[in-house]
């Protein structure tokens, strides 16, 4: 009997003749070579997996049959966190939606994947930040300490460490495996951000008192404070080289500054309207950013010059990124969307919808979607 047999894209692979008595690996054996010879597969016919000694014929194909090839290993995707309550898990390759975890009772302000895609991790109104296994979707760790909102929260680069910042005025370091809080790190006001940089030794939070500040992780003490105007910032990172600092402001501007001085090397003018969010590109060659005025621009980092502006969310976006590889730009909107453009073109590719509210945070990472 002849059956078709398609990737989770839809895209044709192949249309053997096949066996009522056939195994997986029968099939397996008259399929294209996979590109990533690593890569487990699994074929699916309607809900009923073709694996071990299940036969075609167990599996219900019959003549005409469409059957799906998942081709698992690490995979990028793309989560979403909303005031709605829920974190989404998406592929950035096929945009389905993989996973949904109802993360928390209150709004979620963040979520990110772990360096090696096995946890998730969460930051909540409800004072907390959890870990979660991606694989099962189960919260295996609380990180309770936080007197207010935990705004964000993200993984140290080896994965070991984890960073919340709260609008309680502090952020706190905590270890990843124990959830022992070893460190907290105070501001004047609510911080709403606080990211690590590249080599791990150090942090930098961004608060409403007006300033972004860079942290030693060894001694806590502060290294550099960089002020403006006394607008309140609302997120700081560094630069790919560490040698920048790029912040956003309430005062509708993101700025460029000097790691090492504290100095004001460039802003970048051209929102109408509060900035949200400001990220370098993975080379640092570009900056990107978010704002109330309901779009994201894209900038030249070494001269400030705005490149193109992405149009086409319906209300406040409140973050921008890029994927690890700078291909793809993901923003994330207070109309409820996430949307995928091609950083090259400007061109938007996809909108992730689902979210019962706003999404407030959209990051990148790498999964196994199999798991």
């Amino acid at each position: 009997m002849l059956v078709t047999v398609v990737s989770m894209s839809g895209a044709v692979l192949a249309t053997p003749s096949v066996d009522a008595h056939w195994t997986f690996s029968d099939v397996a054996s008259r399929l294209p070579a996979s590109e990533d010879p690593s890569a487990q597969l699994r074929l699916v016919h309607a809900t009923v997996e073709v694996a071990g000694k299940v036969t075609m014929a167990d599996a219900g194909v019959v003549e005409g049959s469409v059957l799906t090839l998942v081709r698992c290993g690490r995979s990028l995707g793309v989560v979403t966190a909303s005031l709605d309550g829920a974190v989404k898990i998406w592929s950035a390759d096929t945009f389905g939606c993989w996973k949904t975890l109802l993360a928390h009772r209150v709004p979620v302000r963040s979520a990110v994947l772990s360096p090696d895609g096995t946890r998730l991790l969460t930051a909540s109104a409800d004072r907390s930040a959890k870990i979660w296994s991606t694989k099962s979707g189960e919260c295996f760790r609380t990180l309770q300490g936080h007197e207010r909102s935990v705004m964000s929260a993200v993984f140290s680069p080896d994965g070991a460490s984890i960073l919340t910042a709260s609008s309680d005025w502090t952020a706190k370091l905590w270890n990843a495996e124990t959830g022992a809080c070893l460190q907290t790190l105070h501001h004047q006001d609510e911080i709403f951000s606080a990211v690590f940089a590249p080599h791990g030794s150090s942090v930098l939070t961004a608060s409403v008192d007006g300033t972004a500040r860079m942290w030693s992780l060894q001694s806590g003490l502060c290294l550099e404070s960089f002020e403006g105007y006394g607008a309140r910032i609302y997120s700081a990172m560094f630069s790919p080289d560490c040698t920048s600092v790029l912040t956003s402001s309430v005062d509708g501007t993101a700025t460029i500054w000097s790691a090492a001085a504290g100095d004001c090397l460039r802003s970048l003018h051209g929102h109408e309207d509060e900035v949200l969010s400001a990220v370098f590109s993975p080379d640092g060659a570009l900056a990107l950013t978010a704002s109330v005025d309901e779009t994201s621009r894209l900038w030249h980092a070494a001269c400030g010059v705005c490149i193109r502006s992405l149009e086409g969310h319906e209300d406040v976006v409140y973050s921008a990124v890029f994927s690890p590889d700078g291909a793809l730009i993901c923003t994330a909107s207070r109309d409820g969307t996430a949307r995928l453009w091609h950083t090259d073109s400007g061109k938007c590719v996809a909108t992730l919808e689902g979210h019962g509210d706003a999404v407030i945070c959209a990051s990148f990472g790498w999964i196994d979607m199999c798991g």
